[in-house]
């Protein structure tokens, strides 16, 4: 809008059409199993909209027990099982 008169554009408002809304993505959890031995690996994917595809410009961190275990650019796996990522009855896996 330019109020007549006015010889400051730089205030000026503008109204544009053919806004684009982005609408971002629902992430879930899934896993190769239910149950595990100890000692035994379970992999863990986090999917976008029920799709395990990865997006390569998405960062998908997983995190054991709030910590961040793993946060990188177009990998959305992660194998839990001996060393670091040991997982133990009543861990906790989520994801951001």
């Amino acid at each position: 809008m330019t109020i007549t008169g006015d010889t400051n554009t730089s205030n000026n408002v503008f109204s544009k059409s053919g806004i684009v809304v982005f609408t971002p993505k629902t992430a879930s959890l899934d896993t190769t199993a239910t149950t595990i031995c100890q000692g035994g690996t379970v992999t863990y994917t986090i999917e976008l909209d029920g799709s395990a595809t990865p997006v390569t410009t998405a960062t998908y961190t997983f995190k054991l027990n709030g910590a961040v275990v793993q946060n990188i650019m177009g990998t959305n796996t992660m194998a839990f099982g001996a060393g670091a990522t040991a997982i133990a009855n009543g861990d906790k896996i989520t994801i951001d």
